[in-house]
């Protein structure tokens, strides 16, 4: 069976051929599967992307989604009947961020596809609005940029409050990949060099009240720090060896003294101060004896860390001081929710924009008004999702066969209890990463395979973060060696617990999960009815070579692969795209034309091998579709395709939900 459900269009350039010139070119018939319930509601786009108040409290700006295009929306605080400016943008383009530098002025991020090294990759660019949303102005720019110039523009340093026509950036026209602190004039979007960069900085802090700028890099895998102001030169300080991990992320009310995530210190991350005055770590903010610390809650005015977040089965928050921990019972007891993030607030903090959440889902966003303790209900963040029922999701653990305990997530249809779970069909999900984590937390994909009636398993693998920098090293160079086993070790507790019906378990993974589903069609064959990949990494050699062109990749694939004459046989073999011949389990592959992180070259040759092979596949390729597949139409296709191929493996499903 060969299902090819739209034909590639390599997306290297600003613009792609449209669907029906890539359907003539191959003579395929374009795809046209039935869209469920579900597959529309965990299509459907959020509310919004990113969402700011202005300084007085009077405008929302958010990123949105209307029909296949990103735009920006100004709305009139107390009138929500409709946004009193929209700018749409281009289909191809993402809007990243927004942020607003005055009650006049909203600064926004976006990402356009451009052709570099021969790669498509998507260039980020910051614009200056009114907010009217008209006369934008780009930062940045120039008539005719010079070659080599930089990718990314949208590195924001400091909003410079004190200067209304100004913001600091990071970015160099000569050399992009040694960005100096530059000044960029929002009437115009011209640059001025305020302190220039070197060789080993990468980024930049500054410090406003004592005009201090820190840069962040490394010599040699060696993390270094440079301090210097306005007036003086740069001075490096090697801090850890080779290796580590010292991560600047604010200051603690002063310039000599920076909030750094480190592991100097055996066991997972922790969130210290570390000191450049006397030259060493002076406070332990955070440490857990099993959790990484995954992130910082920066102070409203910047100069300080008021929390740090970590995760162990959930999102947990460590706040670090009184008035941190006592704005969020305030605002717990405000809103009724125990989970809720702070995601805008005016400078003087009287009015707040309230994240507010159910479980993990995030249900609703609320403006707050400190002085009179108002609660004002904005939008539903993902109101299709709001009325269907959610699978129990459950903390397990299972043993590799060399004695590792592996964490993992199991969730269950609606409804089912896990005493009620024998022998059901199963969907292993591995994320991707491979340095990332699930969690029990609300997974779009695998609640959405829990709606189809399936269990899911999420196996958090050796080379996982958040279980300390042992366990995630444990996973490089070993992606078709203990990462793979790990994965497979999970599909086998399933059975052995009586949870998994064995002829009716399929593999489904995103980027490295999809590589990961892949090669367990290569090497773990027999233990899976079949194996689905959305934009799956094919082939390793390639992505090394990929990875080495941009700074820092090769040390980056030096670990995770090695890169000597040695691994050349190691890493071919353990490539999907050189073992097709080994592949007997029927296989749905999807990727998007518009991937900038696995480039789509890796999932069209994999279709052209699979094809010469006459494996058993249906193959999605959707065009202009970036990694996400975030726009709401590519994610609907993709799941509606998705669940087709799944139903024709696990099913039937009498009673399943819909």
């Amino acid at each position: 069976m060969l299902r090819f459900l739209c034909a590639l269009a390599l997306f290297l350039g600003l613009a792609a051929p449209s669907v029906a010139e890539a359907v003539q070119d191959r003579g395929i018939a374009p795809p046209n599967p039935a869209v469920s319930a579900q597959a529309s509601a965990f299509g459907a786009a959020p509310a919004f992307h990113d969402i700011a108040l202005s300084p007085d409290g009077s405008r929302i700006a958010r990123i949105a989604q209307h029909d296949d295009r990103y735009r920006l929306e100004v709305w009139a605080v107390g009138d929500l009947s409709a946004p009193t400016a929209i700018y749409t943008l281009s289909r191809y383009n993402i809007a990243n961020w927004l942020v607003w530098k005055s009650d006049s002025r909203l600064l926004v991020s976006t990402s356009q596809p451009m052709s570099r090294f021969g790669f498509l990759l998507f260039e980020t660019r910051l614009s200056v609005f009114d907010p009217g949303l008209s006369h934008p102005v780009r930062l940045a720019q120039r008539h005719r940029p010079p070659d080599g110039y930089p990718a990314f523009q949208d590195r924001l340093i400091d909003m410079s409050p004190d200067d209304p026509d100004g913001i600091l950036i990071a970015f160099n026209w000569v050399t992009p990949e040694e960005p100096a602190v530059q000044r960029a004039d929002l009437r115009n979007g011209r640059l001025t060099t305020v302190l220039s960069g070197g060789r080993n900085i990468q980024s930049w802090l500054f410090e406003p009240r004592d005009r201090v700028f820190i840069g962040i890099g490394d010599k040699e895998g060696a993390p270094q720090i440079f301090r210097a102001t306005e007036t003086t030169v740069p001075t490096a300080v090697t801090i850890l060896g080779a290796g580590s991990t010292f991560r600047p992320l604010g200051f603690d009310g002063s310039a000599d003294r920076l909030v750094v995530a480190s592991n100097h210190e055996p066991g997972p991350l922790g969130i210290y101060v570390y000191d450049l005055a006397v030259g060493g770590f002076v406070e332990t903010l955070f440490k857990s004896d099993r959790y990484d610390a995954d992130a910082v809650i920066r102070s409203a005015d910047g100069t300080g860390v008021d929390g740090v977040v970590w995760i162990d089965d959930d999102r947990r928050v460590t706040w670090l001081n009184d008035n941190a921990q006592a704005l969020h019972d305030r605002l717990k007891n405000l809103t009724g929710s125990e989970e809720l993030t702070v995601a805008s607030r005016t400078p003087d903090g009287r009015r707040l924009i309230v994240i507010t959440g159910d479980g993990g889902r995030s249900s609703g966003s609320v403006l707050i008004d400190l002085q009179t303790d108002t609660v004002t209900p904005l939008w539903r963040i993902s109101p299709a999702l709001d009325e269907r029922p959610v699978g129990a999701t459950a903390s397990v653990s299972y043993t590799a066969p060399d004695g590792v305990s592996i964490p993992a997530y199991l969730t269950l249809p609606p409804g089912m209890a896990r005493e009620d779970a024998q022998r059901i069909p199963f969907v292993v999900l591995p994320h991707g990463g491979p340095s990332a984590r699930d969690s029990a937390e609300f997974d779009f994909l695998a609640q959405f395979l829990a709606s189809l009636g399936y269990g899911v398993l999420q196996p958090n693998y050796r080379g996982s973060s958040g279980y300390g920098e042992s366990f995630r090293r444990a996973g490089d160079q070993q992606w078709a060696g203990a990462v793979l086993g790990d994965v497979s070790a999970g599909t086998r507790w399933l059975v052995d617990q009586g949870l998994a019906d064995p002829d009716r378990v399929c593999v489904v993974g995103w980027s490295f999960g999809g590589y990961l589903a892949l090669m367990s069609a290569v090497e773990y064959a027999d233990q899976y009815r079949c194996v689905g990949a959305i934009a799956p990494v094919t082939s390793i050699p390639h992505i090394i070579d990929y990875s080495r062109r941009f700074r820092g990749g090769r040390d980056e694939m030096a670990r995770m692969f090695g890169i000597g004459w040695n691994d050349r046989a190691r890493n071919a073999r353990a490539s999907p795209l050189n073992r097709v011949s080994d592949i007997a389990t029927p296989v749905f592959m999807a990727y998007g034309t518009g991937d900038d992180v696995v480039p789509p070259a890796q999932g069209y040759e994999m279709y052209q091998a699979m094809l010469a092979e006459g494996v058993d596949m249906s193959v999605l390729s959707i065009i202009g579709a970036d990694h996400s597949m975030s726009r709401q139409p590519d994610r609907t296709l993709l799941l509606a395709s998705l669940e087709a191929f799944l139903a024709s493996y696990l099913g039937p499903l009498p009673g399943r939900p819909d």
